[in-house]
């Protein structure tokens, strides 16, 4: 181009001096490069007693971000709490089950990610986001990570726990995470009130 090799007899591109957006776009699509894209935005149109969210093939890691959720009145106290589904799409449960030390005491069998998440729909709203990595890959263990954003303020009633990081105990695949409410026994009762924002999933592929 203009005397000026872009790509060369090994049929490498060189000399590139920028992209427009639409190239960058179906480069980040193509997964070159670990580029995160969104996957899906969904919003709760009732009560529900628990949220799964299911992990499409395709990507590596993913990013669960959950604005805005509330719970009913009461359940006020107590923490979020989560467990990994299985290929058929059921949580999985069982004595230490999520590893040495990323459960409370004699509750390993999920794992607790989060403090207290507060009720009043104009005041107390929790904001945070939980990395799954490699979820989908049978040859490793599934780790996930929950960082809130923000500590008892507007946009955040949600207090960090000293344990906010799960390791699951065995290679295996896992088709999603299951989040509930500490008091909802497991999701059988009501956990988020249809007042909640919305949550979006996010993929690396």
């Amino acid at each position: 181009v203009n005397g000026t090799t872009v790509i060369n007899d090994s049929r490498a591109l060189t000399n590139i001096a920028s992209v427009d957006a639409t190239t960058a776009a179906a480069i980040g699509a193509a997964g070159v490069g670990g580029a995160m894209s969104l996957i899906s935005t969904t919003s709760l149109n009732a009560n529900v007693g628990y949220i799964d969210v299911l992990f499409p093939s395709g990507y590596t890691h993913y990013l669960i971000n959950i604005l805005g959720l509330v719970c009913p009145l009461a359940m006020n106290t107590g923490g979020i709490e989560s467990r990994l589904l299985d290929t058929s799409n059921n949580p999985v449960s069982g004595a230490n089950t999520y590893g040495y030390g990323h459960g409370t005491t004699g509750q390993s069998d999920r794992w607790r990610s989060m403090g207290d998440v507060g009720s009043n729909t104009s005041y107390y709203k929790a904001n945070f986001f939980i990395e799954v990595m490699s979820p989908r890959d049978s040859s490793v263990c599934t780790n996930a990570k929950c960082t809130p954003l923000g500590a008892y303020q507007n946009s955040g009633s949600l207090t960090i726990s000293n344990i906010n990081l799960m390791g699951y105990r065995d290679p295996e695949q896992h088709n999603g995470l299951r989040i509930f409410h500490q008091n909802s026994s497991y999701g059988s009762s009501v956990s988020f009130s249809s007042a909640s924002n919305k949550i979006l999933l996010w993929g690396v592929k």
